[in-house]
């Protein structure tokens, strides 16, 4: 089996600032994971590469940010676990 892998790359805060490594990451994983303030941004990443999924869907009203946090960690490990080579892409 194949050890899945991890990369993890910043976007920018708006959509003009990603870098051509960030995307040249989020082209080549097997499965992304983003976390983004602009739609733009979620709008490219997706369309960079068709497995995006958002982890935006963790946050809840009255949740701990911690909790939300650690949820977020074991969504993307949870992948990493399966041998897929991740790409974690987060605005900043």
């Amino acid at each position: 089996m194949h050890s899945g892998s991890l990369t993890v790359v910043g976007t920018g805060i708006r959509f003009t600032q990603m870098t051509m490594e960030s995307q040249a990451a989020i082209e080549a994983a097997n499965k992304v994971l983003y976390l983004v303030a602009d739609p733009l941004t979620a709008a490219w990443i997706r369309e960079l590469n068709p497995t995006a999924e958002s982890l935006h869907f963790l946050y809840e009203d009255g949740k701990d940010r911690g909790i939300t946090y650690s949820e977020m960690v074991e969504r993307i490990l949870e992948e990493v676990r399966k041998g897929q080579d991740v790409c974690a892409a987060f605005y900043g």
